[in-house]
């Protein structure tokens, strides 16, 4: 089919200068692509157009992925509402409607797992060594407006089942385009992870020699399993542990320093005081844990806190 075109004069005044000699036609596009958020009349001019015909505005540009026309009495409206009579005349040569489209890229779905990763780290797991991106769910080209952009990642309240995590990205170009991107990500979250250096018994007292420490995914462990080795020192097991078992929370509990009727020291201070005497524990107690103490010389009943072995604090 072969379009129509039409064939106007538009009247400029005080573009003496700078306008085309008289006569001198402007051919129009059929198809424009534009870069930003308006259009402006140089952007559907076939060739160069003087700038103060060019930087004539026309409108808003499109959204990525749509269209807009105009047409070419708009056009012509435009140009002579922004200039006065009398100038000489420019003819416009085109078709009726011009159809504008905006200039875009493809986002493609490894490129956002980029953008997501570099932010995930400090929202999902502050303990981990390493977030990766292991796949992205659903995921689709994104179709964003060429230039530069902001974007902000905003990631969803806790981690769901097999490691998966819902994420926002906001693209953001100028004062009108916004979008929207939601994800659901399957991330591997690498970390330190404390095991079982050899088979322990129940009751043991935790040492150096006792404990491993491995890289793995946190994913694959409960939610309460031990990173930092120095959780452990000092604590005993409330059940055995096989080789290679990782340490959970709920496994361990303060080793008994303390022994009810055994003989502890008994520090007794403040900031200008301090006295050490003998006495005897009336219950057991674990680091940290208060316990009642009778002293040896004056047989007075004193609460107090343990500290090390046979040694608890009085504070007065």
């Amino acid at each position: 089919m072969i379009r129509a075109k039409a064939l106007i004069m538009v009247f400029f005044v005080g573009l003496v200068l700078s306008s085309p000699a008289r006569g001198e036609r402007l051919y129009l596009k059929e198809n424009a692509v534009v870069e930003g958020e308006n259009i402006f009349f140089r952007d559907l001019v076939k060739g160069p157009v003087p700038k103060n015909l060019g930087d004539i505005l026309l409108g808003s540009s499109p959204f990525p992925g749509e269209t807009r026309e105009i047409g070419l009495d708009q056009i012509q409206t435009r140009l002579q509402s922004q200039v006065a009579r009398g100038s000489e005349a420019v003819e416009l040569e085109g078709p009726k409607t011009i159809k504008v489209e905006r200039a875009s890229r493809t986002l493609e779905v490894e490129e956002l797992m980029a953008i997501v990763e570099s932010e995930l780290g400090s929202k999902v797991c502050p303990n981990c060594t390493e977030v990766l991106v292991e796949e992205v769910i659903n995921a689709k080209p994104v179709v964003l407006p060429k230039g530069p952009l902001e974007y902000f990642v905003s990631v969803g309240n806790g981690l769901g089942p097999k490691g998966q995590v819902p994420v926002s990205i906001t693209f953001v170009q100028g004062e009108r385009f916004r979008k929207k991107v939601g994800l659901v990500l399957k991330v591997m979250l690498m970390g330190n992870v404390v095991v079982a250096k050899r088979p322990i018994q129940k009751g043991r007292v935790i040492g150096v020699e006792d404990i491993e420490v491995i890289a793995g995914n946190l994913v694959d462990y409960p939610k309460d399993v031990v990173q930092d080795p120095k959780a452990l020192l000092g604590k005993a097991t409330k059940r055995a542990l096989s080789q290679g078992e990782p340490f959970r929370a709920n496994m361990l509990e303060a080793s008994t320093l303390v022994k009810r009727g055994g003989q502890v020291w008994v520090v007794l201070e403040n900031a200008h005081l301090k006295v050490t005497t003998l006495g005897v524990a009336w219950e057991n107690g674990g680091e940290g844990d208060t316990i009642r103490v009778v002293t040896s010389d004056t047989k007075k009943l004193l609460y107090a806190r343990v500290v090390a072995r046979d040694t608890v604090v009085v504070e007065f």
